[in-house]
């Protein structure tokens, strides 16, 4: 009797966690379980790459978009090239063994070597990168400017300077001067990347700081401008360049003579050789993984306030998903009605809209939309954002309120006309009540994937919580930690935002079920008088 008692209170026990929790339990399992075996592993594994020779045949990872993949194309056609989004990927890559090596400019590379064990570069150099800013090609008299000030501080030391306490000196103690920006001649928009240092990173107190940025303070103001910084994916900053959205780019950006034929570059600021960085395992680790833990929680989340970093992108994921799901359904209800009505033209107009959505990425859209449509317009990403995720969820609502309103049963809105209703009060009162029950669900599904797919927004200058995860994975070259979190944080934002629509759901049904009863309950008052009165009759 006490065993079977025992027994029904375990399963009690377990059937009170709720889903969400067993599976939050199993991640956390799975990463301390990572954690135990990148910290207490001590065997030594030897990287194929020992020479430039062995790069012939290698697996090496390429930067997206960088000058690398020309440089390996033409030295090694044979080797096999992975392309990765960020250099931190390729580093973690690297670390895995998915990759033999992967190429990176000496500066970077010596960073990487005094923060990450194991890693090392061949001595040999493959070639040197000439970096400078970008200026977009209309603005041919910036760039005179530029090439001024990077000759008289290449004049007057000040280049030297600037170099010996960013590019060769620890990154860590360079503290950004102070500069007073006049602004007589204007405010210059400027496009960097922060995952890119020493060139440029999150400083302590949040604002962006490197090697180009305080060039740029330099250049402003030497020139009298103000300057007007925008944190953005080096995927979409060329682009951006290119069509004028921004004045002036700058993150370590090599010159290339494919790049030069779409943006003008200045004189290079910079020259750094290129070389290759391999992986020689992992050094033992004497510490356990409560130990690792610690420090992954202190780097990602304590050191330089890097919790402000992620919620602050939070705040602006919530915020996009909050506005695009208000002004999505309200869109999404007035394409429903151009849908159902007799107009030919509205029709079409909507049916075009649904190709155009559901045929294109949304990260095509977001970047047309950034990039085309509003490229000579002064509207900041996140609008941009805010726009193309209402015209993707209303196309999505509408159909959902299609469903939904097909799913009664069409005799019940001819009985309602029969009665005299009008078609608005049919809709209104017999059809989507009933509907409900079938597009909540549905509605539920297209939030949860609404916030999902904000994760892409870093392309077009927004720093939601993916892009302050990329952030800080640049700076911690630690991408367990920063990833956990805002998986984790996804999560919860979407569990609980399904949860509550699923309560709204079953309010609504209980509402509806209340209401049946004392309808019935009114009707069998009624039917003794009924009776009587038939009776009298």
């Amino acid at each position: 009797m006490q065993k079977n008692l025992w027994t029904y209170r375990t399963v009690r026990a377990f059937g009170a966690i709720r889903t969400p929790a067993l599976i939050s339990a199993l991640v956390l399992v799975l990463s301390l379980a990572t954690l135990s075996l990148n910290a207490c592993t001590a065997e030594q594994s030897q990287t194929r790459v020992q020479s430039l020779d062995d790069m012939a045949t290698a697996r090496i990872g390429i930067f997206e978009g960088s000058i690398y993949d020309q440089v390996v194309s033409e030295l090694y056609p044979d080797a096999t090239k992975l392309y990765y989004k960020t250099a931190v990927d390729i580093l973690t890559a690297l670390q895995s063994g998915q990759v033999d090596c992967m190429l990176v400019n000496k500066v970077s590379a010596d960073r990487v070597m005094r923060e990450v064990s194991g890693i090392r570069y061949l001595d040999e150099y493959l070639g040197y990168e000439d970096l400078a800013p970008v200026v977009s090609p209309d603005k041919a008299y910036l760039r005179d400017e530029l090439n001024t000030v990077i000759a008289e501080m290449e004049n007057d030391g000040t280049l030297a300077d600037l170099q010996q306490k960013w590019l060769y000196g620890p990154v860590e103690e360079a503290v950004m001067g102070e500069y007073e920006l006049s602004g007589e001649k204007g405010t210059l928009s400027l496009a960097t990347g922060s995952d890119n240092t020493p060139f440029a990173l999150v400083g302590e107190n949040g604002e962006i700081v490197g090697y180009d940025i305080e060039f740029m303070m330099l250049f402003a103001e030497r020139q009298g401008y103000a300057l007007e910084t925008t944190d953005m994916n080096f995927a979409g900053m060329l682009a951006a360049i290119s069509v004028g959205k921004y004045d002036v780019a700058a993150t370590g950006i090599t010159i290339t003579p494919e790049r030069a034929e779409v943006v003008l570059f200045s004189n290079p600021t910079a020259r750094v050789p290129m070389v290759c960085l391999v992986h020689e395992g992992a050094p033992e680790v004497s510490s356990g993984p409560l130990d690792v833990l610690g420090r992954g929680i202190q780097s990602t989340f304590i050191d330089e306030g890097r919790y402000r970093l992620l919620l602050s992108g939070l705040g602006i994921t919530l915020g996009i998903t909050a506005l695009s799901a208000v002004l999505g359904t309200a869109l999404g209800a007035l394409f429903f009605c151009m849908k159902r009505s007799k107009l030919r033209g509205l029709r079409v107009l909507t049916s075009i809209v649904d190709r155009l959505t559901n045929g294109l990425p949304t990260v095509v859209i977001l970047l047309v939309l950034a990039y085309v449509v509003f490229s000579a317009v002064p509207i900041a990403g996140f609008w941009v954002a805010c726009i193309g995720f209402s015209l993707i969820f209303a196309s999505g609502f509408s159909e959902t309120m299609l469903v939904g309103t097909n799913s009664v049963s069409r005799a019940q809105t001819e009985a309602a006309l029969a009665l005299g209703f009008s078609r608005g009060e049919v809709f209104r009162l017999v059809v989507l009540p009933q509907a409900m029950s079938t597009i909540v669900p549905l509605y539920s599904g297209q939030l949860a994937e609404l916030v999902k797919g904000t994760a892409i927004v870093g392309f077009i200058a927004v720093d939601d919580l993916t892009r302050a995860s990329d952030l800080i994975r640049s700076v911690t070259f630690d991408a367990l930690f920063p990833l956990m979190a805002s998986a984790v944080v996804y999560f919860l934002v979407i569990w609980l935002l399904v949860a509550g629509l699923r309560g709204i759901q079953r309010q609504m049904e209980s509402g509806r079920t209340r209401r049946a009863r004392q309808s019935m309950a009114r009707l069998e008052q009624g039917a003794p008088n009924l009776q009587q009165e038939a009776g009298r009759r």
